[in-house]
């Protein structure tokens, strides 16, 4: 299991080459051609030999990041049942520049009440690529991890965030964000780091929303 400063570390080290996901091979497509079955609860940034593993856990309510090796399916993958293993490649729609690589210039975390930015467990996260754009993670989509390109789209999950805590009555939990400068890594405390406060506070680990 990797920690915040492991990812960090990778982030700020290695240029992006690649997006990853697993998935299988249909086993009633017939031929001529076989249809490929993206398992998106987990999605695998590669920087250049090493990969950041981006899983949706907790019943897709966080963004777990860790730090591997090697691509690998999920507890929930029985050969059985989908069909052959396979991995795609969905880096020429999400990387800018999948064969130079491109750099993370910043990285920027969303924290809720269950969140655990040391462990690399967080709400959502944004990764800036500069010119080359972003990419921003939602865990909490209905079928897994969902990508995105577009500044409107995350400004649209915040928002979307804003009124499930007004939705719930619960004000005191919120969602806060975290901007790291990788350019400045070395000289960062991640306790230290400043939380911009979104909505609510985000103050109390552990609690429950109250739906209604």
């Amino acid at each position: 299991m990797s920690d915040i400063q492991d990812v960090l570390l990778l982030i700020g080290n290695k240029l992006l080459t690649g997006v990853l996901v697993v998935g299988y091979l249909d086993p009633e497509r017939r031929p001529p051609y076989k249809m490929f079955i993206p398992l998106l609860e987990t999605m695998y940034l590669k920087f250049e030999d090493k990969l950041l593993k981006c899983s949706s856990i907790n019943q897709y309510d966080q963004l777990k990041l860790d730090v591997v090796d090697e691509v690998a399916p999920g507890p929930d993958f029985f050969p059985e049942e989908y069909g052959e293993l396979c991995v795609g490649s969905m880096s020429d729609f999400f990387t800018g520049n999948a064969y130079s690589g491109s750099r993370v210039d910043s990285f920027v975390a969303f924290l809720d009440y269950e969140s655990k930015l040391e462990l690399g467990i967080v709400r959502g996260a944004e990764f800036d690529l500069g010119q080359h754009g972003l990419i921003f993670l939602d865990p909490i989509h209905v079928f897994g991890v969902l990508p995105h390109t577009c500044a409107q789209q995350r400004d649209d999950w915040i928002e979307w965030e804003k009124c499930r805590y007004e939705k719930a009555h619960a004000p005191a939990y919120g969602l806060q964000r975290v901007r790291i400068d990788l350019g400045e890594l070395l000289k960062t405390n991640i306790e230290d780091l400043p939380r911009e406060k979104l909505c609510g506070s985000a103050k109390q680990p552990g609690a429950k929303l109250r739906e209604g």
